[in-house]
């Protein structure tokens, strides 16, 4: 009897200690974009987070510094002249750290809205941001512009 016990604590204690190279790393290199300008549109400022349960997909919102400048101050979303706002959209994966959980795989799609003496919209797919044409992009145009800030406590 004590045999087993020892046997079984000593399996215990085997299995505990060993090696799960999956989860080693804590940075997400699946989600990471290749492209430049979405590089750049991960260092600024998040106007909001979203996620689509049904596509499984989660997207971020960002603005350049002029659009954080203006939400300071704002309530609607007439940008002004140089603002720049990059929406993010990623297919979700299940997290290997968190049980029921789900984070960013591969980067989907970007949408960029720059604001200068006229609206423009351009639409890149795929994990390396292929320029491409959205056949929504009158629609996904408004819906990007109707977006609020998010509420964070100062």
């Amino acid at each position: 009897m004590r045999n087993n016990a020892i046997i079984l604590i000593a399996m215990f204690l085997a299995a505990c200690g060993q090696d799960k190279p999956h989860l080693k790393t804590r940075y997400n290199t699946a989600a990471t974009p290749v492209q430049t300008e979405a590089l750049q549109a991960l260092n600024g400022f998040v106007i909001n987070s979203f996620v689509d349960t049904k596509k499984h997909t989660t997207s971020t919102l960002y603005g350049n510094t002029v659009v954080a400048n203006y939400l300071k101050d704002s309530t609607d979303n007439n940008y002004p002249k140089g603002s720049v706002v990059t929406l993010l959209t990623w297919q979700q994966t299940s997290d290997p750290r968190w049980f029921g959980g789900n984070i960013p795989d591969s980067l989907v799609s970007m949408e960029v809205v720059r604001y200068d003496d006229s609206t423009t919209y351009t639409f890149y797919k795929g994990k390396n941001l292929t320029r491409s044409v959205n056949s929504n992009a009158p629609a996904s145009l408004a819906w990007i512009k109707a977006q609020k800030m998010m509420i964070v406590p100062r």
